[in-house]
């Protein structure tokens, strides 16, 4: 039986056939490994089926050998002499992993420029990792590009479920993030352990991603304060179609959205508020108009009281085949206006009920989570409830049941409304303080709401001790409004309540008295301190607030724009960083500064206006525009540059300094830790190799049990 440890070599003819032992392949290995190119060239001469054999303890090529000594003029010799780039070792790699592993660019020049990189670059391992995860792994912005601008799949993943993106997140290489995110490349890709490249990124490097986003201000080589900065919108923005803000709004959902106060992400929101306003505006108009139009038909069809013309024209209707019609063509017409108008708002309201359903297309059943949603769809479904009671049972005949409906959709109507105009930054902070007041004081009042029944039912027993005419005092829901306004303070001692508590003397004066201190004094005061106490922590975070009201409000009408219907709004809404650039210049205005967006028109794409139009794509599509910024962000763009610049040159001064020497206890620590790491490992081997043998060939036993001990000097 032979030796394991024997050393073998292997070469093939044709599609992966081992032959036997070839002398030939050792002299090429020779030569690589002594890095002498004329040995090289010697070996290889008629020997070209010995360049692409195998050998060694991992099955290597020599290109393989060449590629992990970093020889650049062997690589350059074999790939001459037909060596394979595909070639692979036991552990399934090609020279290219290696390559891209070791951060060799000018080797993984050579190995692209070579015939069947195109079949290699995406060729994966044993762990389902391709060229490009080693490239992002190594933190190699220059290989990494190599491998992008030759065809690479930046989404691809290893069997652990990992992008690029997630290897270069770990290792905290923000330039090669950057250069993968503008290739298409998710942050919010999940891997087999449901974790992102963006949670990956916040766990391993501190701030990481304010400092990715920071890697998106662009300056010169200079760097002077004189030079504009421009800002890269591609890692927000490419491969998303019309859902540009889906980052964003991925921040916002996962309690991120400080981030939104980073210069990039708050100039991207600007630009894009100022593209999809007119689109909200419309949107919101369209609601108001829908409103207005369903509170005129309830109003119409609830108070609406036939006149005797119209009575007598239904009853010559039923009655007469030929009824006479002379008299009542008013009644007519406003029969005709009141059933346009209701199939008016049967069209509205299906719109509406349209936009929803596209929407849950587009978030799936995240969005059956979103309020938003089920107050529109009960407003829709309510809304077409009435249009058929009145289609059915026609005009003039309300069922009972009808105004019920008809005021709950007036509320309905009336909360969609705030919500709507939530999501305007301007006034949506009105909004969310109402909305946080309100929620905070039901909570509140819910809590304390037993207190209130109970004196609620005490009342009730008092007022009803003897015969109660007054219908408000002998109906317990009335009572208990009645114990609310009483809470607010107007609590009135007059001769009508001072009759009541004579039913019950003394008690019933000990129970109001509670009652006022309790519930009109403390409960009431106590109820609008508690829920006003965070209006000035909203007021604080109100930037943050208007930010997160733009991203809702853009991706709101991206999704909305998605309609087959709006598709010619998507290209208005829409933000294309191949052909917009966006500058800052610095000492261009320092009072009142702004960002100046250049779109570049490109020849071969199609007009999307007729010629006639030229004006209005003139307005809506201008070539060169300006957005206001505030100017604490260019004082924010001005600090953030300056810091990373600083951080630059300290990690170029920290790698070209010296190393600090260790002490020798140190030292002594480190070598122990490490020895004792080996004897652990050895132990864990032997004890598996003990039960191997024990269960497969219990006749062999191992030779030699070898343990040392590095505490004990005098054994070897």
């Amino acid at each position: 039986m032979g030796s394991p440890h024997k050393k073998r070599h292997f070469s093939f003819k044709g599609a992966d056939r081992r032959v036997s032992v070839n002398v030939q392949v050792d002299c090429v290995f020779m030569a690589v490994e002594r890095r002498s190119l004329e040995q090289l060239q010697e070996s290889l001469v008629g020997a070209e089926g010995c360049v692409n054999g195998h050998g060694g303890p991992f099955y290597v090529t020599p290109l393989h050998a060449a590629v992990e000594a970093g020889w650049v003029e062997g690589v350059r010799e074999l790939l001459q002499h037909g060596a394979s780039v595909c070639a692979r070792n036991q552990y399934d790699q090609t020279p290219l992993h290696y390559a891209c592993a070791a951060k060799q660019h000018e080797i993984v020049a050579l190995l692209l420029d070579s015939g069947g990189s195109s079949s290699a670059i995406n060729l994966h391992d044993m762990r389902g990792m391709s060229p490009l995860h080693e490239g992002a792994a190594s933190g190699s912005l220059q290989v990494v590009k190599l491998l992008l601008i030759n065809g690479a799949a930046p989404k691809v993943v290893d069997k652990q479920g990992e992008s690029p993106l997630h290897k270069a997140a770990k290792c905290g290489a923000f330039d090669v993030m950057v250069a993968l995110m503008e290739e298409g490349a998710d942050l919010c890709q999940k891997d087999y352990r449901g974790i992102c490249a963006l949670r990956w990124l916040q766990m391993t490097i501190p701030n990481g991603l304010e400092r990715l986003f920071d890697h998106l201000l662009i300056t010169n080589a200079t760097g002077s304060q004189q030079s504009p900065v421009t800002f890269n919108f591609s890692a927000f923005v490419n491969d998303c179609g019309t859902q540009q803000c889906q980052l964003l709004s991925y921040f916002v959902e996962t309690n991120n959205s400080e981030i939104l106060t980073h210069p990039v992400c708050h100039v991207f929101l600007l630009i894009k508020w100022r593209r999809a306003r007119l689109v909200f505006l419309g949107y919101l108009l369209y609601f108001v108009a829908h409103a207005l139009l369903t509170g005129f038909c309830i109003f119409l069809r609830q108070l609406y009281i036939p006149t005797p013309d119209e009575g007598s024209l239904r009853s010559k209707s039923q009655n007469s085949s030929t009824p006479d019609t002379s008299n009542c063509d008013d009644v007519r017409s406003r029969l005709q206006t009141h059933l346009w108008m209701e199939v008016c708002l049967c069209v509205t309201t299906l719109l509406l009920l349209v936009t929803q359903l596209d929407r849950l297309r587009i978030q799936g059943l995240t969005y059956v989570k979103v309020p938003s949603f089920w107050i529109q769809l009960a407003s829709v479904a309510l809304t077409l409830t009435l249009l058929a009671a009145s289609w059915c049972q026609g005009h003039g005949v309300v069922a009972a049941w009808e105004p019920h409906v008809a005021t709950i959709v007036l509320l309905l109507l009336q909360l969609q409304f705030l919500l709507i105009l939530r999501k305007y930054p301007s006034h949506g902070l009105y909004v969310a303080m109402f909305i946080r007041v309100a929620e905070d004081f039901l909570r509140i009042f819910f809590v304390y709401c037993t207190l209130l029944m109970c004196f609620t039912v005490t009342l009730f027993l008092i007022f009803n001790t003897g015969i109660q005419t007054q219908s408000v005092y002998c109906r317990w829901p009335l009572l208990f409004l009645k114990s609310l306004t009483m809470m607010l303070g107007s609590v009135d001692v007059n001769q009508k309540i001072v009759y009541e508590l004579d039913r019950l003397p003394y008690t019933s004066y000990l129970v109001i008295l509670l009652f006022i201190l309790l519930i009109s004094i403390v409960l009431s005061n106590l109820l609008v301190a508690l829920a006003v106490s965070d209006i000035r922590e909203l007021r604080a975070s109100a930037h943050l607030t208007r930010l997160t009201s733009m991203v809702e409000a853009t991706v709101t009408m991206e999704q909305l724009c998605d309609l087959p219907l709006l598709r010619r709004l998507a290209g208005y809404c829409k933000l294309d960083p191949c052909t917009t650039q966006v500058r800052l210049w610095p000492q261009h205005d320092v009072r009142h500064p702004s960002v100046v967006v250049e779109v570049r028109k490109l020849e071969s794409a199609s007009p999307m206006w007729p010629r006639y139009c030229s004006w209005l794509r003139g307005l809506m599509h201008p070539g060169r525009y300006q957005v206001n910024i505030p100017a604490t962000l260019q004082r924010e763009v001005m600090r953030r540059l300056n810091a990373r610049k600083r951080g630059a040159g300290q990690e170029k001064t920290t790698s070209t300094s010296a190393p600090t020497p260790l002490s020798p206890d140190h030292m002594y620590h480190q070598i122990l830790a490490k020895l004792t790491a080996i004897e652990l490992a050895a132990e864990i081997a032997e004890f598996s190799t003990a039960r191997v043998m024990n269960a497969t060939a219990p006749r062999f036993a191992p030779a030699l049990a070898f343990r040392w001990n590095p505490c004990c000097s005098n054994k070897s």
